[in-house]
């Protein structure tokens, strides 16, 4: 691993932005960020169904898995949810 090309917190969320874009994404907010070893894990609300009213669009809560040079690894949906209602 060349530490000069490591990735900081603020690089890796401009990449999972960008990705999420790319994907066609409605990035909602941010829920996390956490980096083990290698691997930086940041987990967004995407807006999957807007509704009227917004209070009941459909989120979904998203994890993608990047490396320390920028590198997308995955992504998966852990769940979705109603706005508003909770995603436990």
């Amino acid at each position: 691993m060349d530490e000069d090309r490591a990735l900081g917190a603020r690089q890796i969320l401009g990449v999972a932005r960008e990705q999420a874009e790319a994907l066609g994404w409605r990035w909602d907010g941010l829920v996390g960020v956490r980096r083990a070893g290698e691997v930086w894990t940041v987990t967004v609300d995407v807006v999957e169904t807007r509704r009227t009213p917004p209070t009941m669009d459909i989120l979904a809560v998203y994890e993608m898995e990047i490396d320390r040079e920028g590198e997308v690894l995955g992504w998966r949906r852990r769940r979705h949810h109603v706005r508003g209602q909770g995603s436990g």
